[in-house]
């Protein structure tokens, strides 16, 4: 499988600027996460950024990796059944690349599975993956999708959770994101009822608000990118307005 340097594809010019934005967290054994968040963006903001953040995933031998699809029952943009993620997952074993420019109408959510798997592909060939779709509306699924990731976390699986999370008002800095998604997570608040209390818009919360009721210590990474300033996290400038922010989340 031939896998094409996305530096040389998205930012040909500054191909550093991605591995020097996170100077806290250094990819090595005792830093990497059991779990990394990722956000859906722009394919060239997000790209780059799923990369450079999977290289801190914990390397494990069996990796479940949940893709949140934001409103799809609704929205009908297509369905919900782990079939499509079959397929999306079956078309990023290939060079998804070229297919990914020719496709600008693709969800957000799908071409960031594609990208996820080829960047995983590229870090942990001798991993397996476990693909599992996430569109769902009610506690029953929470209650299923809680047992399927404490079997993992008790079986030594790493973790990648892939959806957006934002605030509510888009004029809120990605400091105040993370801080806020931190807190929630902390207090182990369901999240579901900060969407519903218009607190947060987030297509991935029902992965975690099943992570955050699992009762073992848990460890996130999480990555975000906008295009906000932010006073208090570090955050680095990328290219034109894109900037990036991180957070450590213990649980």
């Amino acid at each position: 499988m031939s896998i094409p340097n996305f530096e040389d594809i998205f930012y040909p010019s500054a191909p550093d600027m991605f591995k020097s934005f996170l100077p806290d967290f250094a990819p090595d054994s005792e830093k990497q996460s059991r779990v990394v968040l990722l956000p859906h963006s722009e394919l060239s903001v997000v790209a780059p950024l799923i990369y450079t953040s999977l290289s801190y995933l914990k390397p494990a031998k069996n990796i479940l990796v949940l893709s949140a699809f934001h409103s799809t029952t609704e929205a009908g943009l297509y369905g919900t059944d782990q079939k499509e993620m079959n397929s999306v997952f079956g078309k990023a074993k290939l060079n998804t690349f070229d297919t990914l420019m020719t496709r600008p109408q693709l969800f957000e959510g799908e071409y960031t599975t594609e990208l996820t798997i080829n960047a995983l592909m590229r870090y942990y060939p001798n991993s397996t993956y476990y693909p599992i779709m996430c569109a769902m509306n009610s506690k029953k699924d929470i209650a299923s999708l809680k047992a399927i990731l404490t079997f993992a976390m008790t079986s030594g699986f790493s973790i990648v959770v892939s959806g957006n999370i934002t605030a509510k008002d888009s004029k809120v800095a990605i400091d105040k994101e993370v801080t806020l998604l931190t807190s929630l997570l902390k207090e182990r608040a369901p999240l579901l009822d900060e969407i519903r209390r218009g607190h947060i818009n987030c297509c991935c919360a029902y992965i975690l608000e099943a992570l955050s009721i699992i009762p073992s210590p848990l460890e996130f990474l999480s990555f975000k990118c906008g295009t906000y300033t932010s006073p208090t996290l570090e955050i680095e400038k990328g290219d034109g307005s894109i900037y990036f922010a991180s957070a450590k989340i213990n649980l």
